[in-house]
């Protein structure tokens, strides 16, 4: 586990040749339910980024950059909704409100930072990043209060897997 997470927070804190840093603090005092309104909070909005920044392509690599951001943000919206089923059935409807989400996104520094970015491929890599640290802290957070059932660990884990695949697919558009 210790090669994954040096290898996690090596990947995370590369230059991803953004203008704007993220600052993402693994919460100590916050509760699984809570980490994971946070972690679907930032994934809803991961697909909204990935998805602007498919509309967005245009220039030389216009069809490349619009198939991969397709594969991306189609990834990111299969992962939004399994997340949302599996908080739905281990929570309750509660859980995935829309009010709750949308005040956990507009309570979030870093959706505003991230959206400042002008570069779309860059504000993508930002997202995806922003998103892995919170499905990181779900998972930590889930295990250290004991709601962290296996399949909800299995999907996490996939969740994170996808995010790593993006970001090696936006690492390979920028080198």
């Amino acid at each position: 586990m210790r090669i994954k997470r040096n290898f996690l927070r090596a990947l995370l804190k590369e230059d991803c040749g953004c203008q704007a840093g993220i600052t993402i603090e693994l919460g100590q005092d916050e509760s699984g339910e809570k980490a994971l309104l946070h972690a679907l909070a930032a994934m809803r909005f991961l697909y909204t980024v990935d998805q602007q920044t498919h509309w967005q392509s245009r220039g030389q690599a216009f069809y490349g950059d619009h198939l991969m951001m397709q594969r991306i943000y189609g990834m990111a919206q299969e992962d939004v909704d399994s997340l949302a089923e599996r908080m739905a059935g281990l929570l309750g409807y509660e859980a995935i409100d829309l009010p709750n989400q949308l005040d956990e996104l507009m309570n979030c520094p870093d959706a505003a930072t991230i959206a400042e970015e002008r570069d779309p491929v860059a504000m993508a890599t930002m997202a995806e990043k922003h998103a892995l640290w919170t499905l990181e802290n779900a998972y930590e957070t889930c295990k250290r209060d004991g709601t962290l059932t296996l399949g909800l660990d299995d999907l996490l884990m996939s969740m994170c897997s996808n995010r790593e695949v993006a970001l090696y697919l936006l690492g390979q558009r920028v080198n």
